[in-house]
C-alpha cells in the first residue's frame, strides 16, 4: 500500500511539472503576437523541445478565451515515446491583470484527449527535467511556485479521455492508465479525479485505482 502511494505521488509530481509547463506556455502565448508560427517558435524555445500547434483561436475580451488544437510537446531524444505530451484541444480563459504580478489565474481549463508519457532513466534523468536547456530552465524557474499558494489558480478544470504512461527503469516500473477530471455522479456533481492504471513493478503485476477530490482540494 505504501509503495502504491509512492507511485501515485511520483505520477502526480510529474503532472505538477506539466502544470508548470502549462504556465510557461500561457506566458509565452500572452507575450507573443497571436500568430501560429510565432507561438510555436517561442514555445519551442521556452521549453527547449519541439512544440507544434495545429491552430490557435483567441477571443479577445477582458478575460481572453484561448483555444489550441492539436498540441504536441516532443520528448528528449533518449525517450521511448516521440511525444511527452499531446492533446486534441486545450481551451482556457485567462485573467490578464494578475499576470502583471506574476500570477496565473484561469477561470477554466479544458483539455480533451491528452496523452502524457513520463519516463525516468536508470541514471535518474527524467523527461520532465528541463534544466539542461538554459532558456527552458529560466522559463520554468520564472513560473515555478515556491509555495502552494503561488500555484496557478484554476477555477474549473476538466480533463476528458486522458491517457498517461509512466516508466522508471531503476525501479523496473511500467504503468499505463486513464485519467479523467470532471464532475462525477458519484461525487454529487462535484469535481473529482479518477486515475486507473495497470502495469508491472519489479516484474510483478501492479494495479492502481485512485479517486480523489477536485484539483482545488489536491492543491490545498
Amino acid at each position: 500500500m505504501r509503495r502504491a502511494l509512492h507511485i501515485a505521488l511520483w505520477i502526480l509530481g510529474g503532472l505538477s511539472v506539466l502544470i508548470v509547463l502549462a504556465g510557461v506556455g500561457i506566458y509565452v502565448l500572452i507575450h507573443s503576437t497571436v500568430v501560429l508560427q510565432q507561438a510555436q517558435t517561442r514555445a519551442s524555445k521556452a521549453t527547449g523541445r519541439a512544440v507544434t500547434i495545429g491552430s490557435i483561436d483567441v477571443d479577445w475580451s477582458w478575460t481572453p478565451h484561448i483555444l489550441l488544437r492539436k498540441v504536441d510537446l516532443a520528448n528528449p531524444d533518449w525517450a521511448k515515446e516521440q511525444q511527452m505530451f499531446s492533446a486534441d484541444t486545450i481551451e482556457f480563459a485567462i485573467k490578464p491583470w494578475p499576470l502583471l504580478g506574476g500570477h496565473i489565474v484561469l477561470p477554466y481549463l479544458h483539455v480533451d484527449a491528452p496523452k502524457v508519457a513520463l519516463e525516468k532513466r536508470a541514471d535518474g534523468a527524467s523527461n520532465w527535467d528541463f534544466n539542461q536547456n538554459p532558456v527552458a530552465a529560466t522559463a520554468v524557474a520564472a513560473v515555478r511556485p515556491e509555495q502552494r499558494s503561488e500555484a496557478p489558480v484554476i477555477g474549473q478544470i476538466e480533463i476528458t479521455k486522458g491517457k498517461i504512461s509512466y516508466r522508471d527503469a531503476a525501479r523496473k516500473l511500467s504503468l499505463d492508465g486513464d485519467i479523467d477530471l470532471a464532475a462525477g455522479e458519484a461525487a454529487g456533481g462535484q469535481q473529482e479525479v479518477k486515475f486507473n492504471a495497470k502495469g508491472t513493478l519489479e516484474d510483478k503485476p501492479l494495479k492502481l485505482d485512485f479517486t480523489g477530490g477536485s484539483i482545488a482540494m489536491l492543491r490545498d
